[in-house]
């Protein structure tokens, strides 16, 4: 961790650690935590930016959180068209 700290002494950017997660690329390693720093397991998620990162299944998961981000601002918009395509479902 000193280097994260020393990294934050020269930019003013700090690791908030209560909202930090480490993925560890090596599968070799099998920590619960690091420095106090939760660790991802491997197969796991967590969000980034609105985005789901980490060793897990990436595609699916970020898609179907799309996919309902949409379905959900379609819902809300369907009642101020005045023309809706017949057969037309979300």
């Amino acid at each position: 961790m000193e280097i994260v700290h020393r990294f934050g002494e020269l930019s003013g950017l700090w690791v908030q650690q209560k909202k930090s997660v480490l993925i560890m690329l090596n599968m070799a390693v099998d920590l619960a935590d690091y420095a106090g720093i939760p660790v991802l397991r491997h197969g796991d998620t967590t969000r980034y930016l609105g985005y789901q990162v980490g060793t897990g299944d990436l595609v699916g998961a970020n898609w179907a959180l799309r996919i309902r981000s949409i379905r959900s601002a379609l819902r809300q918009q369907l009642p101020s068209l005045r023309v809706w395509p017949s057969g037309f479902c979300c």
